[in-house]
């Protein structure tokens, strides 16, 4: 019961949001030009603002063992390769690609990686877990960067590929928080709290967005690349990294960690950068949607399973 609870708080919000932006649809309060344009406000205000606050409030103290953080990004990369290795065979369109690649590595850490391990952990400590998303973060956006460019483009072009790292709003984002957490830099408070207010909107704007933008009937057209995305996502990752971060020991939080990593659905930024970058979205929505929803059952597997074994 304690892990259907915790799977259910966790993507039950999320739903009702994207809820409501399909109310909004349907009753004609916003229409697709609309939806992206305020897509454009979300990439270049919102999500940037999350990044930074994600990395500005992170305590880097807190993560004392550096094999763990090698693990982690590591892991990640892994994944990376993995999806491209398992869609390149099975789809030929390159915007089709980006959006089942980018939908199968990148998990919704961000929004569930803190609730989750409060919820897991006996003390609530969720230090562990804001170290992890400001290190893991930079490097899911990076990835991302340079797999669309190159599938929208067709091939590597290093030049091409440096100015569109160097364009990108989360990228930038990123690169500021790291900076201004290592330089040891406080924000004024006037500062802080326009940055906390804008990472506080950006995951209802881009769920509520994301619901907006659902068309039922293209998307069911993308059904088969939708589930391969879905089942790399939460099935075959958290199958693999999670066995392997209980071989290599890790157990408690270092592990408990390791779950929203893994085992989360598609992160819902994923939308909002595949269309910025011209992936194919009725994939990145439809992904998002059913991991969203097929991830309530996931997460209370996992979790029962390893915490049965006694990882945490």
């Amino acid at each position: 019961m304690e892990s259907l609870t915790i799977s259910f708080n966790a993507i039950v919000p999320m739903f009702l949001i994207i809820a409501i932006g399909c109310a909004f649809k349907s009753a004609g309060w916003i229409t697709p030009d609309e939806v992206k344009r305020f897509n454009k406000i979300v990439f270049h205000s919102f999500m940037p603002a999350m990044l930074f606050q994600s990395i500005y409030g992170s305590e880097l103290s807190k993560l004392i063992d550096p094999g763990y953080l090698a693990f982690v990004l590591l892991s990640v990369t892994v994944t990376f390769i993995i999806a491209i290795l398992a869609v390149l065979p099975l789809e030929k369109d390159g915007a089709k690609r980006g959006a089942m690649i980018h939908a199968a590595y990148r998990s919704n850490y961000i929004l569930l990686g803190t609730p989750i391990v409060a919820a897991l952990t006996s003390d609530g400590d969720t230090g562990m877990a804001a170290v992890v998303a400001s290190v893991t973060i930079p490097l899911y956006t990076v990835l991302a960067v340079i797999m669309l460019e190159y599938f929208r483009n067709g091939r590597l072009r290093p030049g091409g590929m440096l100015r569109s790292l160097a364009k990108n709003p989360l990228i930038i984002a990123s690169l500021a928080g790291i900076i201004v957490k290592i330089a040891g830099i406080r924000l004024p408070g006037v500062l802080e709290s326009a940055v906390s207010k804008l990472n506080s909107a950006a995951s209802p704007a881009a769920l509520l967005l994301l619901g907006a933008s659902f068309d039922w009937k293209q998307v069911a057209g993308e059904r088969r690349n939708i589930l391969i995305s879905t089942a790399l996502r939460l099935v075959i990752f958290p199958a693999v990294m999670l066995t392997a971060g209980a071989l290599i020991g890790y157990r408690g939080v270092e592990f408990v960690t390791l779950i929203p990593l893994f085992a989360s659905p598609t992160a819902v930024n994923t939308f909002n950068m595949d269309q910025e970058m011209g992936a194919d979205l009725n994939i990145a929505s439809g992904a998002i949607a059913v991991s969203t929803a097929l991830s309530f059952v996931t997460l209370f597997i996992w979790i029962s399973l390893f915490k049965y074994l006694g990882m945490f």
